[in-house]
C-alpha cells in the first residue's frame, strides 16, 4: 500500500516545478517583449509625420523635433519633442504621439492673427487672441486692427484685453473703433469716431462695453461730430464724460 504522505510530497514537488517553469517562461516573455519594444530594430522610428501646417512650418517642426530615424519608438520622449517643436512661436499647440509600429505623429495648431502690434523702433508683429506676438510682418494687413504700445515688453493680457474690448462693442460701434493703444501701465484707450474712450485695465469688459453703448445713446454724444469728448469708463458703474458744453440757462 502506497504511503499517502509520500504521494502528496511528490505531487507538491511536481506543482512547485511547474510553478518555477511557469515563472521562468513569464520572465522570458517579459524580457522578450521589452527587447522587442525598446531595443529591437523591428519597432524603430521610420517616419515623422507632421500635420496642420504648410510645408515650410512642417519642415521647421521636423528640424526642431530632432527625432532620429532608427531610434526605438518606445524610447522617444514625446513630451520633450513637443517642447522643442513648440519653440516656434507661430504654433499655438503641439501634440506628439506614437503610431505603432514605426511613426511619430506631430499635430500642429497654428496661431491665428487677430491684430497687429506696433511699437516704436520695432517691426509690426502679428498677435493672436491670447495677446501673443508671434510673427513680424513688413506691413499691417488691411483686414486686421492695429494696437499701438510704447517700447519695451507689453503684457499679453493687456493686448488680449484690447481685442476683448473691441469685440465686446456692438457691430456698428466696433466698425468706428480706431487708434487702439495700450499704455505703459497696461491701460487701454481708443477712439470711436471723434470720441476718445478711456477703458482702463483689461477687466470688467462687458460692464465697460455696456457703459460705452449707454453713453453713445445720450444726446450730445455723437462719434460723427467733430468735438473733443472723452468717455471715461475705467469705473463702468460711474462713467464720466469730459468736454460737453454746459447746458444753456433757462
Amino acid at each position: 500500500m502506497a504511503d499517502p504522505f509520500t504521494a502528496r510530497g511528490r505531487a507538491g514537488r511536481s506543482r512547485a516545478r511547474r510553478s518555477r517553469w511557469a515563472l521562468l517562461v513569464l520572465v522570458a516573455l517579459v524580457v522578450l517583449v521589452v527587447y522587442l519594444v525598446a531595443f529591437s530594430p523591428a519597432l524603430v522610428v521610420r517616419e515623422v509625420v507632421v500635420t496642420g501646417a504648410d510645408e515650410q512650418v512642417a519642415r521647421m517642426a521636423r528640424e526642431h523635433a530632432d527625432v532620429g530615424v532608427g531610434r526605438p519608438l518606445a524610447r522617444v520622449d514625446t513630451e520633450a519633442v513637443g517642447e522643442r517643436v513648440a519653440a516656434d512661436s507661430r504654433l499655438e499647440s503641439v501634440e506628439v504621439t506614437r503610431r505603432w509600429p514605426s511613426t511619430i505623429s506631430i499635430e500642429l495648431t497654428l496661431r491665428s492673427a487677430r491684430a497687429v502690434l506696433s511699437q516704436p523702433g520695432e517691426q509690426p508683429m502679428l498677435v493672436d487672441r491670447s495677446g501673443v506676438a508671434y510673427q513680424a510682418v513688413a506691413q499691417r494687413p488691411d483686414d486686421l486692427p492695429q494696437i499701438s504700445a510704447p517700447p519695451g515688453a507689453v503684457a499679453e493680457a493687456s493686448v488680449a484685453g484690447a481685442l476683448q474690448a473691441r469685440s465686446a462693442l456692438d457691430d456698428s460701434t466696433r466698425d468706428q473703433v480706431s487708434s487702439l493703444e495700450v499704455t505703459a501701465d497696461g491701460d487701454l484707450r481708443f477712439d470711436i469716431g471723434a470720441l476718445t474712450v478711456l477703458w482702463g485695465q483689461p477687466e470688467e469688459v462687458e460692464a465697460k462695453a455696456a457703459a460705452v453703448e449707454a453713453l453713445l445713446s445720450q444726446e450730445g454724444i455723437d462719434p460723427d461730430e467733430e468735438r473733443s469728448l472723452t468717455l471715461d469708463v475705467t469705473a463702468p458703474q460711474t462713467p464720466v464724460v469730459s468736454g460737453l458744453s454746459p447746458a444753456p440757462p433757462d
